[in-house]
């Protein structure tokens, strides 16, 4: 039987606070701070939706889903690529519409967040991949929490994530970026932080440094490695925020990772797979791929760069792409019975904006 597969692509343009800083917030509307308020909302509108559109309550269930996202690829930026690839093919005056915009259904998104009317991508993750809002810089909690609030962060106001939902459900899981995989959007699929900028236990000392030592494992690669040990894809940049600042990093003989706790959380991956007599593949070089024995692995961990990883052109040819590592993810996850929910993330398009680098 054919799969269903169920495909979003989420085209969203955000505004970007500087590391270590916010925008100055709006007053907060006081209900709209709990998680109930939001699902509410959200069974209020589908109800509505049901009436409009009656076949949505008999519709099947998609064994698969698939959430794109291009951060930073909002309408003006599609706009300029239709124009782009028409005058690239000689079509000059016309434009080439891309593929996804013949889909059956289009919508957009209002991308407001508790605090702010332009959002940031830590708070919009929040949002679309809990379907709660939150406050600007502040990944999968509510707004009970005050962003880049220190001390223990109390789990009841923890949001969960469509990735954490879909695991509950016996879904495999998986998350794809070109970004660091502790960043903003890629860590709104499994992480539940104060702060965007909490991407490692270095950072967690840098703002609360007089609670550092309470707040052991509250970072995000940490969380991601000892939290989220099933999900079974996880690709992207940022080795550094996994390796103590006394290791040279796989990615960079030459640079040391970040972390001050003194724990290798690659390390401890690979021990609990072993552990568990697990069939996995770890990637700490783009070339590392060309050894990974995929047709076996249902788990993949692969962290090829110290940081982002290179801008689609800036990347050598004989060097794996976002493309390469999408159709890696999706040859571990396709072999799952019981269905599979990936995120995939081009999220250099916001930095090639947010740097005046777009081509």
């Amino acid at each position: 039987q054919k799969q269903k597969v169920l495909i979003f692509f989420a085209l969203l343009v955000f505004a970007r606070a500087e590391e270590g800083e916010t925008p100055e917030p709006l007053p907060i509307v006081n209900e709209e701070i709990t998680q109930d308020y939001w699902l509410n909302l959200a069974k209020k509108r589908f109800a509505n939706d049901c009436k409009m559109f009656p076949s949505l309550r008999s519709a099947s269930h998609a064994k698969n889903v698939i959430l794109l996202l291009g951060d930073g690829m909002g309408l003006p930026t599609i706009s300029a690529s239709r124009f782009y690839s028409a005058e690239m093919s000689g079509r000059y005056g016309s434009a080439i519409l891309h593929p996804f915009e013949d889909w059956e259904f289009n919508t957009m998104a209002r991308t407001y967040d508790l605090e702010t009317s332009v959002t940031d991508s830590a708070s919009s993750a929040t949002a679309y991949l809990t379907g709660t809002k939150t406050r600007t810089g502040m990944i999968g909690i509510d707004g009970n929490i005050n962003a880049k609030q220190c001390g223990k962060w109390d789990t009841k106001y923890h949001i969960e994530s469509v990735l954490e939902a879909a695991h509950k459900i016996g879904k495999a899981t998986g998350v794809i970026t070109n970004t660091r995989i502790t960043h903003a959007s890629p860590a709104g699929t499994y992480a539940h932080v104060s702060f965007r900028d909490m991407e490692s236990d270095a950072n967690i000392k840098k703002f609360c440094a007089s609670e550092y030592e309470n707040m052991k494992c509250q970072d995000i690669a940490c969380q991601l490695i000892e939290n989220h040990q099933y999900i079974n894809v996880i690709i992207g940049g940022g080795q550094q925020n996994f390796i103590p600042n006394t290791e040279f990093i796989p990615a960079n003989y030459l640079d040391k990772g970040v972390r001050e706790d003194g724990r290798n959380l690659i390390d401890e991956w690979k021990a609990n797979k072993t552990k568990d007599k697990e069939n996995f593949c770890f990637i700490g070089r783009p070339d590392d791929l060309a050894i990974c024995d995929l047709s076996a692995a249902d788990y993949v961990l692969a962290l090829p760069y110290p940081d982002h990883m290179p801008y689609s052109h800036d990347t050598p040819l004989d060097e794996p792409n976002l493309l390469t590592y999408v159709r890696l993810g999706l040859e571990v996850l396709k072999r799952q019975k019981n269905g599979f929910f990936l995120f995939i993330e081009s999220g250099r398009i916001d930095h090639a904006h947010h740097n005046n680098e777009g081509r």
